[in-house]
C-alpha cells in the first residue's frame, strides 16, 4: 500500500507541477512554513520549501505567471518557454520530496513525476492554444482561473488522500495517451508559429513583398518554397514544378486536412490544398470560379485567410513569415474579381 501511495503522490505532484509549477512550489512552501499541512514521512524533505527565500522567488514567479496566463497568445508564448522548465522543475521537486526513500524507487518516482508533468503541460498548452482561436476572451480567462484554484485544492487532497488524486491523475494520463497524436499536432503548430513570429520580429525571416500585383503575375511568384515532397506531388498530379504557395494550418471547411500543417498552392484554374498524413499526401481542390470571396485577416500569432464558396467557408491560419503573401493574394483576388 505504501508503494502505491508513493506512485500516486508522484503522479499527482507531476500533473500539478506541469500545470502550475510555481504555484505548486509556493503553496507547498507556505503550507510548510505556517504548518497548514502535516507532511507525511515520504514528503518530509519538502521542509526546504518553507525557506523564505524559496517562497519569495516562487511568489514573484507566480505573480508573473498569473498575468501572463490571462492574456491570449501571451499564455501560449509562456507555455512554450516552460516546455522544459515545468517537467524539469517537477523532477527536481520530486527529488526533494522522495529523498529519504530507497534510491531505486526514488529514481522511478522522479521519472514518473517528470513524465506526468510533461504530459499535463502539453495538454494545458494544447488546450489554451485551441481556446485562443475563439473570438471571446472569457473561456481563456475561465480556464486560467480554474487552474489557479485547482492547484491548492488538489495539493491539499494529495496530502490527505493521495490514492484519490493518484487515481484521477492516472485516468487523466490514460486519456492523454489516447489523444496524444492530436495534442502533438497542436503543439507542433504552436512551436512553428512561435518560431515564425520570432523570425519576423527579429528580422531573421524574409517576408514576401507587400506590393500589390495582379493574380496572373502572382502565380509566377513563390511566397514560400515548397518542400521536395510537396513539389513532387504537385508535379505528378498537375504537371507543375512550382506554384505560389502559402504555408499554414488548415481549419474549418478543410475536411480531412483540418488542423494539419500544409500548403495552399495557387494554380491557373484552381487552389490546391496539400498536407501530409502518415499514409501519404492528401489534397483538396477549389476551382477559381467556385470561390466567391477571399479575404485576409491580420492577427497576433498567426494571420488568417478565408475562402468562401457555395459549400461554405474554408479557413487557413498563416504563419507570420508568409503573411505578406496572403495579403497580396487577397488583394490580387479582389482586383481580379472586380475587373471580371
Amino acid at each position: 500500500m505504501e508503494t502505491l501511495q508513493l506512485i500516486a503522490s508522484a503522479t499527482g505532484l507531476g500533473v500539478l507541477a506541469g500545470v502550475r509549477l510555481y504555484l505548486t512550489v509556493l503553496c507547498l512552501g507556505l503550507a510548510v512554513r505556517f504548518e497548514w499541512l502535516e507532511l507525511g514521512q515520504s514528503f518530509s524533505q519538502l521542509q526546504v520549501l518553507g525557506d523564505w527565500r524559496v517562497i519569495g522567488v516562487a511568489a514573484i514567479a507566480v505573480l508573473l505567471e498569473f498575468f501572463a496566463d490571462k492574456i491570449p497568445w501571451l499564455d501560449s508564448a509562456w507555455d512554450s518557454l516552460h516546455t522544459f522548465i515545468r517537467p524539469v522543475g517537477a523532477a527536481v521537486l520530486s527529488v526533494a520530496a522522495f529523498e529519504s526513500i530507497d534510491p531505486g524507487m526514488r529514481t522511478i518516482l522522479v521519472l514518473l513525476t517528470g513524465g506526468a508533468a510533461l504530459t499535463s503541460h502539453s495538454a494545458k498548452a494544447a488546450t489554451r492554444m485551441a481556446v485562443n482561436y475563439s473570438p471571446e476572451p472569457f473561456s481563456n480567462l475561465a480556464l486560467s482561473l480554474a487552474g489557479d484554484v485547482a492547484v491548492p485544492v488538489s495539493l491539499w487532497l494529495l496530502m490527505e488522500y493521495p490514492l484519490v488524486v493518484g487515481g484521477i491523475a492516472a485516468v487523466f494520463l490514460l486519456l492523454m495517451a489516447m489523444i496524444a497524436p492530436r495534442v502533438y499536432r497542436i503543439l507542433r503548430v504552436h512551436v512553428i508559429a512561435i518560431r515564425s513570429c520570432l523570425g519576423v520580429w527579429l528580422g531573421d525571416a524574409e517576408a514576401a513583398s507587400s506590393t500589390p500585383v495582379s493574380l496572373d503575375a502572382l502565380q509566377r511568384e513563390s511566397a514560400v518554397e515548397l518542400p521536395e515532397v510537396y513539389a513532387r506531388s504537385l508535379r505528378k498530379e498537375y504537371g507543375q514544378d512550382a506554384a505560389f504557395a502559402l504555408h499554414g494550418v488548415f481549419r474549418r471547411g478543410a475536411g480531412k486536412l483540418r488542423n494539419r500543417v500544409g500548403y495552399l498552392c495557387v494554380l491557373p484554374d484552381r487552389f490546391v490544398l496539400m498536407a501530409r498524413r502518415p499514409w501519404g499526401m492528401v489534397t483538396q481542390e477549389l476551382p477559381h470560379e467556385s470561390v466567391g470571396s477571399l479575404r485576409f485577416e491580420e492577427r497576433f500569432l498567426m494571420d488568417g485567410l478565408r475562402l468562401r464558396d457555395p459549400k461554405g467557408e474554408l479557413s487557413m491560419d498563416l504563419f507570420k513569415e508568409i503573411s505578406a503573401g496572403g495579403r497580396r493574394l487577397a488583394t490580387a483576388w479582389s482586383t481580379a474579381k472586380a475587373s471580371a
